[in-house]
C-alpha cells in the first residue's frame, strides 16, 4: 500500500519491536490507521511516524505510558511544559533519594573491605585490658535465653525503628548485646541471658520512650573471638580461663558487638564478634 508501513516495517524504522506496536494498539495509545479485514496485517501512515516518534521519545524520558496517552490526545503547549516540568521534579526527586542510596551502599562497602581486612584479635595472647570511658546505649526491656535466639533477633529488628532517618544496620557494627553478669560464668544455666542493645548516639532526638544502659568507665577485657558467641563456646570457655589465670572477675555485663554477622555471611567461620567484658582484681 502507498504511503504506508506495514507493522514490520515500521518497527525497523523505529528500532522497537513489533510486539511493542501490538501493545500500544491494543491499549489505544497508538492504533494503526488500517487493518486489514483478511490478513489482519497492521497499516500506519507515514504521517503517523510523528505521533510514534514522541510517544517513544516520552516512554525513553521515563514517563508513564497514561500520562503519554492523555498528552498524545490533549497535546498544548502549556501541556507539554507542564508535563517536562512534573518529570524535571519527579527525576530530581528520584536523584536525591538515589544519590543517598549510592553513598550508603559506597560505605556499607568501605565496612565490609575494613572488616575483611582487620587483623581480629581472635587469640588470648592478643587479648588487651583497657581503661575505657561509659558508653551509652539503648536497649530492649528484659533479658532473654540465649536459646530464645528468634526473640532476640525480633528485639534487635524492633530497636531499630529508634534510629535516625538513614541508618541502616546492615553491614555496620551498631548492633550490640548485653550478657548479663551473673550467667555469663553460671554453670547451672548452660545459656547467656541477652539483651539486643543499639548505640544511643545513633538514635533519634530521645522521646521519653528508651531503655537505657550505660557502660561504666573501668577496666575491660577487650578482644575478639569466631563464630558464634555462646555459652561453653571456645571464646566464652577462653575469657573464663583468662579471668581465672590473671586472677580478674567479671564485675558487670559483658558487651557484644557484631562485626561479621550473619547478615553478611551464612558461613559461621566468618563470623567475627567483638567482647568487652567489665573487670577487676581478685
Amino acid at each position: 500500500m502507498k504511503n504506508y508501513l506495514n507493522i514490520t516495517q515500521l518497527s525497523k524504522i523505529l528500532n522497537v519491536s513489533s510486539e511493542t506496536l501490538r501493545h500500544y494498539d491494543r491499549i489505544g495509545l497508538f492504533k494503526p490507521d488500517y487493518v486489514d479485514p483478511d490478513t489482519h496485517y497492521r497499516y500506519y501512515s507515514i504521517s503517523a511516524i510523528e505521533k510514534i516518534d514522541t510517544i517513544l521519545e516520552l516512554k525513553n524520558m521515563g514517563m508513564k505510558l497514561s500520562d503519554i496517552q492523555y498528552f498524545i490526545e490533549n497535546r498544548t503547549l502549556d501541556l507539554s511544559y507542564e508535563l517536562l516540568k512534573q518529570k524535571e521534579k519527579d527525576l530530581s526527586s528520584e536523584y536525591s533519594k538515589i544519590r543517598m542510596q549510592l553513598k550508603t551502599i559506597r560505605e556499607k562497602l568501605k565496612n565490609i573491605k575494613k572488616m575483611k581486612n582487620n587483623d581480629y584479635s581472635i587469640e588470648p595472647d592478643a587479648w588487651t585490658v583497657k581503661e575505657l570511658g561509659d558508653e551509652k546505649f539503648i536497649v530492649t526491656d528484659s533479658f532473654k535465653p540465649e536459646i530464645q535466639l528468634k526473640e532476640y533477633l525480633l528485639d534487635v529488628t524492633k530497636l531499630k525503628s529508634n534510629l535516625n532517618d538513614r541508618i541502616y544496620i546492615f553491614a555496620t557494627n551498631y548492633v550490640y548485646s548485653l550478657i548479663e553478669k551473673n550467667s555469663f560464668s553460671d554453670e547451672k544455666s548452660k545459656s547467656f541471658l541477652r539483651k539486643a542493645a543499639l548505640p544511643y548516639d545513633l538514635c533519634k532526638k530521645d522521646d521519653g520512650k528508651y531503655t537505657y544502659f550505660t557502660a561504666p568507665s573501668g577496666l575491660y577485657l577487650c578482644g575478639s573471638g569466631r563464630k558464634l558467641f555462646k555459652y561453653n563456646s571456645d571464646t566464652h570457655y577462653k575469657i573464663l580461663q583468662w579471668l581465672k589465670d590473671n586472677e580478674y572477675k567479671i564485675c558487670g555485663d559483658v558487651i557484644e558487638s557484631d562485626n561479621i554477622d550473619i547478615s553478611l555471611t551464612n558461613d559461621l567461620n566468618e563470623v567475627i564478634f567483638d567482647f568487652r567484658v567489665p573487670i577487676k582484681k581478685l
